[in-house]
């Protein structure tokens, strides 16, 4: 087992944040955006790791995610 995920869901079941804990000790803190077409669906999401460096904490976007919902 190389790492462990725990998750924390928005009221709308989205993943809000979520830290991975590696075997090593390390922890990487991953926090998420969305944006939401007229229905509530998510078309895109930003996931965001947390860094600190100088005592600054800061969240670099490292994915964008999209997707098209067709709705008939």
């Amino acid at each position: 087992l190389n790492s462990k995920q725990n998750s924390v869901f928005d009221a709308n079941g989205n993943v809000a944040e979520s830290i991975a804990e590696h075997s090593d000790g390390s922890r990487t803190y991953i926090a998420y955006s969305y944006e939401f077409d007229s229905k509530g669906n998510w078309i895109k999401r930003v996931e965001a790791v947390k860094e600190t460096n100088d005592s600054k904490t800061v969240y670099i976007p490292a994915y964008v995610h999209y997707r098209t919902i067709k709705y008939y």
